[in-house]
């Protein structure tokens, strides 16, 4: 399933003279969510409340914890309840505050110091193992900003080569597709 386009984690293989952007495509497995403990920011509590319908203090009560102090609007809470798995993860493994998910939770697992924190994340595999074989024999380094340079048209056929080496999903081949603006012959889907 592909998230928003806004949404894609990205990162990009810095080249000399272009990148190439690699999105994070996530399996929907949920194994993050039964098994990194993720504690929202101050300013994600008032924004998940509000999506869920309930008052701040019935969230921190319900999902997090005990409310320590509020002071100009922030709340300040201790975690006295279980976060492992997340208390939004559904029984059928889906996020039940997916649209206002914290940041962790949106990053996870591409930008923390940690990868995938040893869970085994299929997602993470995936956009290495991409990255991997478009970087063979080739000076990248990768990194979250990008000089803006594309690579000329005519790499493309020998990138895409490379991409597909990596067997990536469907979803995978598609965003990376869109995201670099390939020329629709090259990629054909």
């Amino acid at each position: 399933m592909l998230e928003d386009e806004e949404l894609f984690i990205i990162q990009n293989l810095l080249h000399k003279d272009y990148d190439i952007r690699v999105p994070f495509v996530c399996f929907r497995c949920g194994k993050c969510c039964r098994e990194v403990s993720v504690r929202p920011a101050p300013a994600d509590v008032p924004i998940i409340a509000d999506f869920l319908g309930i008052s701040v203090e019935q969230l921190v009560s319900q999902y997090l914890g005990e409310i320590v102090k509020v002071e100009g609007g922030v709340i300040e809470f201790k975690r006295t309840k279980r976060w492992k798995p997340c208390p939004f993860l559904s029984p059928s493994s889906t996020c039940t505050i997916y649209a206002v998910r914290p940041y962790a939770c949106r990053s996870f697992p591409v930008r923390t110091d940690a990868g995938d924190l040893g869970i085994g994340c299929s997602g993470y595999k995936q956009i290495y193992r991409v990255m991997s074989a478009i970087g063979c024999g080739i000076p990248y380094t990768c990194g979250s900003k990008s000089s803006g340079k594309r690579p000329e048209e005519q790499e493309w056929p020998r990138i895409w080569r490379k991409f597909m080496k990596a067997k990536p999903t469907k979803e995978m081949i598609t965003a990376f597709a869109k995201l670099n603006d390939i020329p629709k012959e090259i990629w054909g889907l």
